[in-house]
């Protein structure tokens, strides 16, 4: 349900500091993932839900027509094309969450990066297909479908999303960072510093640096270099 999707943000947010070992506040985070980022999710469920749509078709006509060897090559395609996207749609939400890029660079990005960072996207795909075979095999043994649909129904509620996104994020920040944001920390590493000495000295109190001037001139007064 795209209305849905802006409130992914939030849950990406969090994954993303979770990966990289920052402190986590759940519900300010939450909030601040869904307030930056919501219309970024927005706009890509519009696209993911239209892609989707259309491969649905695709892959019905291709069911009821395998007999056609025609029809097998383009399958092929089809399904290199569906892993392609897939591994785009890995990298687009923890992009957003991460850099400050417009969605048509993150979308850029996502195209270059989705072979880029082919091994960990592989490894998402792979940890994905393991999550959804467990709970596969869980039905399976349980026996009966009611009981079984139950228990997915409230995996999907309580920690099946989380725990999938968190999958995502965790492979896909590190080819985001080694891809993205470390080039640009390293090309505008002075900027960088700038940017921080400036925000440092704009944490100072006003009369904190009143009381400062004012005092002893033959105190040294060291203030973030």
């Amino acid at each position: 349900i795209p209305l849905m999707s802006p409130f992914f943000a939030g849950a990406f947010y969090i994954c993303r500091k979770i990966a990289t070992n920052q402190q986590v506040n759940p519900v300010k985070d939450f909030f601040k993932g869904l307030k930056d980022n919501w219309k970024f999710f927005l706009i890509n469920s519009v696209i993911l839900y239209a892609i989707l749509s259309g491969l649905w078709v695709t892959y019905s006509f291709y069911r009821d027509n395998l007999s056609n060897p025609m029809i097998i090559v383009t399958l092929v395609f089809t399904v290199i094309f569906t892993l392609y996207f897939a591994f785009m749609e890995f990298l687009i939400p923890v992009m957003s969450v991460s850099v400050e890029l417009k969605f048509i660079e993150i979308l850029k990005n996502s195209v270059v990066l989705a072979l880029g960072g082919f091994i960990n996207n592989l490894k998402t795909t792979l940890s994905l297909m393991c999550v959804g075979s467990v709970i596969f095999t869980l039905i399976q043994f349980i026996g009966n479908i009611i009981v079984g649909l139950i228990i997915t129904g409230v995996l999907l509620i309580v920690i099946l999303p989380l725990f999938c996104i968190y999958i995502v994020t965790f492979n896909s920040y590190k080819t985001v960072e080694k891809f993205v944001i470390k080039p640009y920390a390293e090309e505008h590493a002075e900027e960088t510093r700038q940017h921080e000495r400036e925000k440092a000295v704009s944490e100072f109190d006003e009369d904190e640096l009143k009381k400062l001037a004012d005092g002893n001139p033959d105190e040294f007064v060291f203030l973030n270099g």
